[in-house]
């Protein structure tokens, strides 16, 4: 972790930003004048760039109360946190930032080292989830939360990414739904490859509500495609209940023209 930290901060330390940009004050900073939140922000990043850290911390901590429209202040934040070790603070902060200046170079670039960090943040609680699997098992899950897992290919090797496809869709579509959280695509893959279940994210009806109890989702949603018949797609999709025995609640098969 500590290597990795170092060598995302070393390839992320050297842009530049403007201190001042903003958008309108938030009404709740009004306290302060617009350019003493500029100047509260300026100083906070020469103190980082000057190696001190703590202040930097402290006062980057501040500007974000008060000014927290301005968007070098997460991305410091971020690096800040990344060399404390406190990977999760430093994921939120990226991701805060990459919402408010999406399409900039540095965005881009910060996606990248996302998404590696996302997938050690993964890795770890994989192997928490599975070294304390007999306690959680036998916790409750969360009931406004649903894990999706790939569809297994029952069918041509052709149909193989659309197996990933509709799993996105399905996610896309869940994580519109008001008050329902949709479990992390990359923590789920992590947790199926620490159980040996494989890469593909293969969870039938009797595994899956296991997989939903260590990830704390009440639901979890899986199942099959194949072009058994030419050129017809059949889809079979079951939702489990992690919380019951039998598991499975609800199955639907759907069939129609491949293309």
């Amino acid at each position: 972790m500590r290597i990795v930290a170092a060598a995302l901060i070393c390839c992320l330390a050297g842009f530049a930003f403007c201190t001042t940009g903003f958008s309108a004050p938030a009404p709740e900073a009004a306290t302060l004048t617009t350019q003493e939140k500029q100047e509260l922000v300026r100083k906070a990043v020469a103190s980082y760039e000057r190696g001190q850290w703590p202040s930097a911390q402290t006062a980057l901590e501040k500007a974000q109360t008060a000014f927290p429209e301005n968007y070098a202040v997460p991305y410091y934040l971020g690096l800040i946190y990344l060399k404390q070790g406190r990977r999760s603070d430093a994921i939120a902060q990226w991701q805060r930032y990459i919402t408010m200046d999406p399409n900039s170079e540095n965005a881009l670039k910060i996606r990248k080292n996302l998404t590696l960090l996302l997938r050690q943040e993964a890795q770890d609680f994989a192997r928490q989830a599975v070294a304390e699997q007999s306690t959680l098992i036998r916790g409750r899950a969360d009931d406004k939360t649903v894990a999706v897992t790939s569809f297994s290919n029952l069918g041509s090797e052709k149909l193989g990414p659309l197996g990933k496809g509709m799993a996105a869709m399905l996610i896309s579509d869940l994580s519109k739904v008001p008050d329902l959280k949709v479990v992390d695509r990359i923590r789920l893959q992590a947790l199926l490859q620490e159980m040996k279940l494989g890469t593909t994210g293969l969870v039938d009806a009797n595994t899956a509500p296991k997989v939903g109890k260590l990830l704390k989702a009440r639901h979890v949603t899986t199942g099959s495609l194949a072009d058994l018949e030419k050129d017809n797609l059949q889809i079979a999709s079951v939702v489990v209940d992690a919380h019951q025995r039998a598991g499975l609640i609800s199955s639907q098969d759907a069939r129609g023209q491949l293309k």
